[in-house]
């Protein structure tokens, strides 16, 4: 099981290839958690973890509202809300 900032999401214990992609299944399939885990887990492309970010968010997610909301902050992949 993988957690981070008390977020779970519970993972066959296979290869992690195999882990990434079930990962990206839940988030398709509209699992808040696996949203959030998948907006965290982009390094490089900012408006793809306020995409997903967004879409935990607007399920009530509170990890991911924050995210969301610090990208907005400095305008980090969406635009800035001064």
């Amino acid at each position: 099981m993988g957690t981070h900032m008390d977020v779970k999401f519970e993972v066959v214990d296979t290869s992690e290839v195999e882990q990434l992609l079930a990962l990206q299944q839940a988030a398709e399939a509209g699992d808040p958690a696996a949203q959030y885990q998948n907006g965290h887990g982009v390094k490089v492309d900012k408006k793809e973890a306020a995409r997903w970010y967004r879409q935990a968010a607007e399920q009530g997610f509170p990890h991911a509202q924050w995210n969301l909301g610090s990208l907005y902050d400095i305008g980090d992949g969406v635009p800035c809300n001064q």
